[in-house]
């Protein structure tokens, strides 16, 4: 199955089990909890999947033989934990807009009039996704795939913690702290982890968790290489703009940037840290990204990562037919920096 359609029937799969797990709750602790969770219905529209479908497709790339519909059993508990990743980060980032609706602290704030409140309760039912996911992760009979979650869990809040502490420290962090900690953040659970988990599930020996978890680390390197950098486009992807400068975040992009600027425009970019920007500030930073050739630069960053990793997947011994579709999503992930 490829990934636009695993995107779609894994979207019903989900919506259904969040529909129920907040009907659930309600029904057993009270209508209190429907100003905080009800806008987990909507939330949760137009995600990806894209952690679910790891699992799926490293099962079955490593001879797994059950139904789509099992390893979707599976792939929600990374959702959850997606779920209260993103949750969690957009209060941290101050981030408005996620998925084209507002993130969920912003919504709550709406709800109860209140910012202290909403934020409060946001990060709450991000704790509470996370406690889902826990109830399901212990119905997994396989030891090494609990652990793998286990250890997915730590890193991602790990790398969160020093995203935040890089962000409102002065100096400039060198290239492999920042691919270090984006690694943690984002990397280990968007593609090593799952990619692992979908593996051991399908009895995959010692030697190709071992070989998939390098192939994964080098594509969630990249892959928060892109969002870092998609960040700084103007393309609407459902998400903030520019939040990275204004929460002051050590990015690959951000380095590149000080490290080919003139001496006033690095002056510029480091009085934009950590500054609500202005229109003007903005069209100023739109200007850089095309003076030093951003998309081009970091793009090409991005696809030599991306083919390298094919390269080792392509090397490897997986069912043919999955090997495709796993290509086809490095593709999707592929930046046009011809333009």
């Amino acid at each position: 199955m490829n990934f636009s359609t695993f995107t779609e029937q894994f979207g019903l799969y989900f919506d259904g089990y969040i529909q129920d797990r907040v009907d659930q709750t309600i029904d057993t602790y009270g209508d209190g909890l429907i100003p905080s969770l009800e806008y987990l219905y909507d939330y949760n529209q137009g995600g990806k999947a894209l952690r679910p479908y790891m699992v799926y497709l490293w099962y079955k790339l490593c001879g797994g033989q059950d139904d789509v519909y099992q390893m979707m059993s599976i792939g929600v508990i990374n959702e959850l934990i997606h779920t209260r990743a993103l949750i969690h980060d957009d209060i941290a980032d101050q981030g408005l807009i996620r998925r084209h609706r507002p993130t969920y602290h912003i919504q709550l704030r709406q709800v109860y009039d209140d910012d202290h409140v909403g934020d409060s309760q946001a990060m709450l039912v991000g704790d509470l996704a996370y406690s889902w996911a826990v109830s399901e992760t212990v119905q997994i009979e396989n030891t090494a795939a609990r652990t793998i979650i286990s250890d997915m869990i730590e890193k991602v809040i790990i790398g969160e913690i020093l995203d935040i502490h890089y962000s409102y420290i002065d100096g400039e962090m060198d290239a492999m702290t920042i691919a270090t900690k984006d690694d943690l953040k984002s990397g280990q659970y968007t593609f090593a982890a799952p990619m692992m988990l979908g593996a051991t599930l399908a009895g995959a020996t010692d030697e190709q968790v071992a070989a998939i978890s390098e192939i994964g680390t080098i594509i969630g390197v990249a892959f928060q290489m892109r969002d870092d950098l998609l960040d700084w486009l103007p393309a609407d992807d459902g998400k903030t703009k520019f939040s990275d400068i204004q929460e002051g975040n050590q990015t690959i992009v951000w380095s590149y940037l000080l490290a080919h600027a003139s001496a006033d425009e690095r002056e510029h970019l480091l009085a934009l840290r950590r500054k609500k920007l202005t229109k003007s500030d903005r069209e100023r930073l739109h200007e850089l990204v095309t003076i030093h050739e951003l998309i081009q630069h970091i793009g090409s960053q991005i696809n030599t990562d991306l083919q390298k990793a094919r390269t080792l997947i392509e090397q490897g011994s997986w069912d043919a037919e999955y090997v495709t579709y796993m290509t086809e999503l490095l593709d999707f992930l592929a930046i046009d920096h011809k333009k």
